[in-house]
């Protein structure tokens, strides 16, 4: 007698745990969706370096012809992306009125 008990607990604690679970999951049903709508990249910037639309504009007859002057344009372009995303550490002016300890 104390088996059936023991077996309708057992029911009654994995069904709870299972409509727990699914609740869950239906509450977070589709907030990836709603990340990628959000924080979506909002167009890149034409004039980034990309390696193969470079390959591709030299092999259809557009762009630099020898590899030196391809090189001084691919240089310049990482130069201007660097320094775009590089975070110089400038110093900061100290005030120039006397500071009034007593």
């Amino acid at each position: 007698m104390s088996a059936g008990g023991l077996i309708r607990q057992s029911f009654v604690v994995i069904g709870g745990f299972s409509f727990m679970g699914y609740m869950f999951f239906k509450a977070t049903e589709g907030t990836d969706d709603d990340l990628y709508k959000k924080f979506e990249d909002k167009g890149k910037d034409e004039n980034s370096y990309n390696k193969d639309q470079l390959i591709s504009q030299i092999l259809r007859g557009g762009g630099k012809k020898s590899l030196s002057e391809l090189r001084e344009e691919t240089t310049k372009m990482r130069y201007k992306i660097a320094d775009e995303n590089t975070v110089y550490n400038v110093p900061v002016q100290p005030s120039k009125e006397p500071s009034k300890e007593s």
